[in-house]
């Protein structure tokens, strides 16, 4: 398959994803719909860990191996890689406290809050990266 088709596809996924987050976050805050909420937000993720295994992390062994770029770009890929993989850290460990295999050390708010600021800036360094890579 094409790289730049493969980018584009997964710039519209990411774009997808961010519409069902805010979504889901619409869902808590002003429906108090918790139910829908944790569907939506266990769907994005699973497509997020997809997206991570099968387009995002070959891409970034790919640049790494084949395409040096200047140090600035390595620290933004560097920091993007940290935040989307903090927030799919964060999402398993609100998820294990939500169904009780951890034992709850309080509310789960700030995690998810954390979990959805590392989401927010893992996607802007993503934008930020497609279009230093494809414009």
């Amino acid at each position: 398959m094409d790289v730049k088709i493969l980018a584009e596809a997964n710039l519209l996924a990411q774009i997808l994803l961010g519409v069902l987050l805010i979504t889901g976050a619409f869902l808590a805050k002003i429906k108090k719909n918790l139910r829908s909420h944790c569907l939506l937000m266990r769907i994005g993720v699973v497509v997020q860990i997809l997206a991570i295994a099968f387009v995002m992390a070959p891409a970034t062994i790919g640049y790494i191996r084949h395409e040096p770029r200047d140090g600035l770009f390595n620290v933004q890929m560097l920091i993007h890689s940290v935040f989307g993989l903090g927030m799919v850290g964060f999402w398993v460990y609100i998820n294990l406290m939500f169904e009780g295999v951890l034992k709850s050390q309080g509310r789960l708010r700030p995690a998810m809050r954390i979990a959805f600021a590392s989401w927010g800036i893992s996607l802007l360094l993503g934008l930020s990266l497609y279009a230093q890579i494809w414009t």
